[in-house]
């Protein structure tokens, strides 16, 4: 059964410096899908102000995939770990396990918008693992890439879960901007 989540039934939140949309909003107890959707916990889409941050954290074991698709993000970790995922770029994480890590807008003038994909860990203490890849505009333009897969089919980064997560890349009208689209 395919579950259809229109836009506009996304919960909105907007702060000062982090504005959010929540496919799934925990704290809405009245939502069927309050909790997430089998294995997906989270899918959100964030914009972050110059120098905001995500605020979301899983409380437990989670495979974490973001995806900036504007602007760069800067992250670090417990385990010393830091860097930055620029516009295009997927990264993959796992959280918990005692591990901590931060994310923010990387840019001090302009605005970030990214995406945050969180799937529930398929054990508990799934051992901290990350890896960042860009997917070029060639290979997601006009048909679905495969960027995350249990067996990094492809080139794709690896999941724990058994699912894969697929991007492309395609333009509303000849002479607008591309539109991302994840599946």
């Amino acid at each position: 059964m395919i579950t259809l989540r229109r836009s506009g039934e996304r919960h909105h939140d907007r702060r000062r410096k982090h504005e959010v949309w929540l496919t799934f909003d925990a704290k809405d107890r009245s939502d069927v899908l309050a909790d997430g959707f089998g294995a997906l916990q989270v899918l959100d889409e964030d914009r972050l102000s110059p120098g905001g941050d995500l605020s979301r954290r899983p409380d437990r074991d989670a495979e974490i995939v973001i995806y900036v698709c504007g602007g760069a993000l800067a992250y670090d970790d417990s385990t010393g770990r830091a860097g930055v995922i620029q516009a295009g770029e997927f990264r993959r994480t796992t959280a918990g396990h005692g591990r901590r890590q931060h994310e923010t807008n990387a840019s001090r003038s302009d605005w970030a918008h990214v995406f945050q994909i969180w799937l529930r860990a398929t054990q508990a203490a799934v051992d901290p693992r990350h890896e960042q890849k860009r997917f070029s505009t060639a290979e997601r333009r006009g048909e679905l890439c495969v960027v995350a897969s249990p067996d990094a089919r492809r080139g794709s980064l690896r999941l724990n879960q058994f699912i894969s997560s697929r991007a492309t890349l395609r333009w509303a009208t000849s002479s607008s901007a591309p539109v991302t689209a994840l599946a």
